[in-house]
């Protein structure tokens, strides 16, 4: 799912839909999940004036909730189904803002070759040391961290053994928990210092940028979101 906004214009009917489009209960929500970390990562990347959109979000969580449920008159929701049960209309506020996000979405494309593979495992190991030592860090933050290091690497395997991979999404989600690690820790100048040697360079060699972002690309990146 390349915009999960862009799908969610499209599960909603504001936005005509392809042939065969999946409307699953499954799809829906992981584009509304991705949705949301595609939001926390414009604005961790430095895209600003997203308060408003951000806004919006638990009304459109709610809109896709209604979608595959039963609303009794108590407000509670039953019998949940897993394709939808109700066309629900967003409010023109909640469209505008997954137009918003669909429109200041960009691509992020990573193509591994044998010295980005060497650049990315010494980044990968100098992180994990700067994990295990930063004691100021939440524990369940450190391991969800490591297990995205361990998606990455194992992406790498794959490079070096000849798989089909894509590493994109584990690097979107690898560099959102970076950010939320330098949010969270006692060590800041330490998180600068590893994002200075190695995000810079890493994130030239494959952000596509769009002009009206004004990103930085020695910034971090977050996925979005899952």
């Amino acid at each position: 799912m390349v915009n999960p906004a862009e799908y969610l214009l499209k599960f909603f009917k504001v936005e005509p839909r392809i042939e065969g489009f999946d409307d699953s209960a499954c799809s829906a929500f992981d584009a509304m999940a991705r949705t949301e970390r595609l939001v926390a990562g414009l604005k961790a990347s430095g895209v600003r004036r997203l308060d408003t959109v951000e806004q919006q979000l638990p009304a459109i969580w709610e809109s896709l909730w209604k979608s595959f449920a039963d609303a009794y008159s108590d407000g509670s929701l039953r019998y949940f189904s897993t394709h939808p049960k109700h066309d629900e209309t967003l409010s023109p506020a909640s469209i505008l803002s997954l137009q918003t996000i669909a429109d200041r979405s960009f691509s992020m494309r990573y193509e591994l070759n044998d010295d980005r593979a060497k650049n990315l495992t010494a980044f990968l190991n100098e992180l994990v040391e700067l994990i295990k030592s930063d004691d100021s860090l939440p524990p369940a933050l450190k391991a969800h961290i490591m297990k995205l290091v361990d998606e990455v690497r194992r992406n790498i395997d794959n490079f070096e053994a000849g798989i089909d991979f894509d590493i994109n999404d584990s690097l979107q989600r690898l560099f959102g928990s970076m950010y939320m690690a330098e949010s969270a820790t006692q060590e800041k100048s330490k998180w600068q210092t590893i994002k200075d040697k190695y995000l810079g360079n890493m994130l030239a060699d494959f952000i596509v940028q769009l002009p009206a972002l004004g990103l930085a690309v020695s910034q971090t990146l977050q996925a979005i979101g899952s």
